[in-house]
């Protein structure tokens, strides 16, 4: 278990925190996807839980409202050491970051893919549950979840990077409920 205690000290001790590097992985992830997003649904939501279900629509009425539920967690994890966290953040995009959004975005390209042309991808920021050391971070259409634990057992950190969603087939002009 990580002491809150050492936490402050480690920000000043130059490491890499889950802030910096889910802002630099959404640039990476945001690249990396090839299927169209709805960029004007995403920062909207508050927190969610897998399995949520978030109400988008399509047109003007509240006829048009579409649930979607938000029933897939992308998610990839890595190790890391204490000197990886302490790269400058370009070194360990290059090795880390890089190689797992590439995953992700594999991962969200083949749901909106099976889903159909025209599939619409609904993203929402995930809940940090309590004792959990991480950030949700939010940009152009896509929330990126990142969360270190640390292992006493190798003394490495898990880096869990992950991103909550759902896609629905074709609906035209979806906007947020």
């Amino acid at each position: 278990m990580i002491r809150t205690d050492r936490l402050i000290r480690v920000e000043t001790d130059g490491f890499l925190l889950p802030d910096k590097i889910a802002r630099q992985g959404l640039l990476i992830l945001r690249d990396r996807i090839t299927q169209p997003l709805n960029a004007d649904l995403f920062s909207r939501f508050a927190p969610q839980l897998p399995g949520n279900v978030v109400n988008v629509f399509k047109g003007r009425s509240a006829e048009d409202v579409i649930p979607v539920t938000l029933d897939t967690i992308g998610d990839v994890n890595f190790s890391v050491t204490a000197a990886d966290l302490r790269q400058p953040l370009a070194d360990f995009s290059a090795k880390f970051l890089a190689p797992a959004c590439m995953v992700l975005a594999e991962q969200i390209d083949t749901h909106i893919l099976a889903a159909g042309p025209g599939a619409q991808f609904v993203c929402a920021p995930q809940v940090l549950h309590d004792g959990m050391f991480g950030e949700n971070e939010t940009m152009d259409g896509l929330s990126l979840r990142v969360v270190y634990q640390f292992e006493l057992s190798t003394l490495e950190f898990t880096v869990s990077t992950d991103i909550l969603f759902g896609v629905h087939p074709a609906v035209p002009e979806m906007k947020v409920a």
